[in-house]
């Protein structure tokens, strides 16, 4: 957000050559939460049957 209100301020002041008044009262699209992927564990076993070799080995550690 803040880089957003930088760039504008530098697009107004260098490239129109007017100085911004109200850049820092701008409404800002609010962000999705977003929920975490959680598999389940025969979620985890099918994925990590699917890998082979070395890839397998280390996943099965984790």
């Amino acid at each position: 957000m803040i880089f957003f209100t930088i760039c504008a301020f530098f697009y107004f002041r260098h490239v129109k050559h007017v100085e911004p008044d109200n850049l820092c009262d701008v409404i800002h699209a609010k962000h999705k939460k977003r929920v975490p992927v959680v598999l389940t564990k025969e979620e985890v076993r099918r994925v990590i049957d699917n890998l082979e070799g070395n890839k397998q080995l280390a996943a099965e550690f984790l």
